[in-house]
């Protein structure tokens, strides 16, 4: 009876890890060269939804909806719902969203010859007929215009915001419209800057129906260096905050004292507070040697501020041993992501990413060969308790290195599983049997030779598993910039192989 308890006692003393259900490889078909899959926008009881675009010229662009059946992953229709409703307008669309059985595209019509721009949006029904078409603004300012769109946090409505300088003074103009599920406006609003400044880029945007959070970069742009690598940070940042039931803006500027701010990203915890977070350098140079955060609270008050410097453990898991006494920053880091967990703490996501240019001079021939290399390297994940505490960092190696391709099938997709994350990328078969706490011994995936498709599990305590998702040997690619959750039990992978491609889907339990 003693054993029998003692074991019923382990197995519950025993941490639940989230499994991978069941991995479904859809069939393969036949991609279009000219198309470049711009990723999933939905899915329904039967169906995941996927979205190709492609701009064959000025005047003429394709935009595809794929529907890919859940049970195999099989293409069961592909539809191109382009139309063109003004006669002597170019026509771009900008976002396409799915909701309540519905594609919403909102697209920006041009007509040179008169000097006219519109916004446009217009419904289409599941079948991808089009149901409605509204010119929804005017654009005055073409080319000093900058146009971001997104949905509220609940789907339920969108956000246009028209970023462009004021015709007058030297300020910023921020134009806010808002639009419910049958493409009506609900309010507008337009911001203006509270200080001098005249180049302000949205980075981005968190829209709550009755709030709205805009994350800008001011002023300057970063040096670059030959190879398009940037030297020195400028950036200055700035949190714009609109409450449309008080009709307040607060603009609140983000400073640390004696630190510049090297990448940033914002989300809202269960608690609808803001979470600000990034990485930070003691220099101008570009590179990392902290981590901070700051939260708002319901008030937009900023009522918890941390930074922390990276300890010397830190730069041990990055920088080998023969060098960690000459390092003081960690070089070309970028944010990629701020997850938040269902019990308010969070991971903050980096990469290491930069490109170089080789040439080489044949004197025989008098020619010179010029060849690209884009390196996608380590992810640094920094994990903060549910008061904003920096409790761990960690690296999760891995090195793709390819040429003269634009790093298509490098860096690495998530998904939030409420208490953990997993991440998803391309990685050299031969890095399977390391230790993932084995930092410096992985092998180089170099062009997508010897590609396996990997995924590495985290929770609060760090870096549980890491583990090969394709049981047999293939040769299709994770694109991972193009792969998304569509829920939180659910990640959808696109994968390519020259013009074939299939798409994954991983279920969790």
């Amino acid at each position: 009876m003693k054993n029998i308890i003692f074991i019923l006692f382990l197995l519950l003393s025993i941490p639940i890890v989230a499994q991978i259900d069941n991995v479904i490889y859809g069939k393969e078909y036949t991609n279009n060269r000219k198309n470049s899959f711009n990723g999933f926008v939905g899915e329904n009881n039967l169906s995941v939804f996927g979205v190709d675009y492609a701009s064959l010229n000025s005047k003429k662009y394709d935009l595809l909806i794929n529907a890919y059946y859940k049970n195999d992953l099989s293409l069961v229709e592909s539809k191109n719902i382009y139309t063109n409703p003004l006669d002597g307008f170019i026509n771009e669309p900008l976002e396409i969203f799915y909701q309540q059985n519905k594609y919403y595209l909102f697209a920006k019509f041009t007509n040179k010859k008169e000097g006219e721009v519109f916004m446009g949006l217009s419904i289409f029904n599941e079948a991808g007929q089009n149901t409605s078409f509204e010119i929804i603004d005017t654009i005055e300012q073409d080319s000093k215009t900058n146009i971001i769109i997104t949905q509220s946090e609940d789907k339920q409505n969108f956000i246009q915001i028209l970023n462009h300088p004021h015709k007058v003074a030297n300020r910023q103009v921020l134009e806010l419209k808002t639009f419910n599920l049958q493409g009506q406006t609900i309010w507008q609003k337009d911001l203006l800057s509270t200080n001098s400044v005249s180049n302000t880029q949205v980075e981005k945007v968190i829209y709550t129906n009755n709030e709205v959070y805009i994350l800008c970069s001011n002023g300057y742009k970063n040096g670059l260096n030959i190879n398009n690598t940037p030297t020195v940070l400028s950036n200055k940042y700035t949190l714009w905050v609109y409450n449309k039931k008080l009709n307040f803006m607060k603009e609140v500027v983000l400073r640390l004292k004696l630190k510049w701010i090297n990448g940033i990203s914002m989300a809202l915890n269960y608690n609808k507070e803001l979470i600000i977070s990034g990485f930070i350098n003691t220099s101008r140079e570009f590179g990392i040697n902290g981590v901070f955060n700051l939260v708002l609270n319901q008030k937009y008050e900023v009522s918890t501020i941390n930074y922390h410097p990276f300890s010397k453990e830190t730069f041990k898991k990055f920088v080998r041993p023969k060098n960690i006494d000459k390092v003081k920053y960690l070089p070309n880091f970028y944010v990629r992501k701020l997850i938040v967990l269902s019990d308010g703490s969070f991971f903050l996501l980096g990469e290491n990413y930069y490109k170089f240019i080789e040439r080489n001079y044949d004197p025989r021939t008098n020619i010179t060969t010029t060849t690209e290399h884009f390196i996608y390297g380590n992810i640094m994940v920094c994990y903060f308790d549910n008061t904003a505490k920096l409790k761990w960092i960690e690296n999760v190696p891995k090195s793709q290195n390819t040429i003269n391709d634009f790093g298509t099938y490098s860096s690495y997709t998530w998904i939030n599983l409420k208490d953990k994350i997993m991440l998803f990328y391309n990685d050299n078969e031969k890095n399977l049997d390391l230790p993932v706490n084995d930092y410096f011994n992985q092998k180089e995936l170099f062009n997508y030779r010897r590609n396996m498709q990997t995924y590495v599990l985290i929770d609060k305590e760090g870096v549980v598993k890491r583990g090969k998702l394709n049981q047999e040997k293939t040769n299709f690619l994770i694109y991972a910039k193009r792969s998304k959750p569509i829920n939180n039990s659910t990640m959808y992978l696109c994968t390519d192989y020259g013009r074939h491609s299939k798409i994954i889907s991983v279920s969790f339990k």
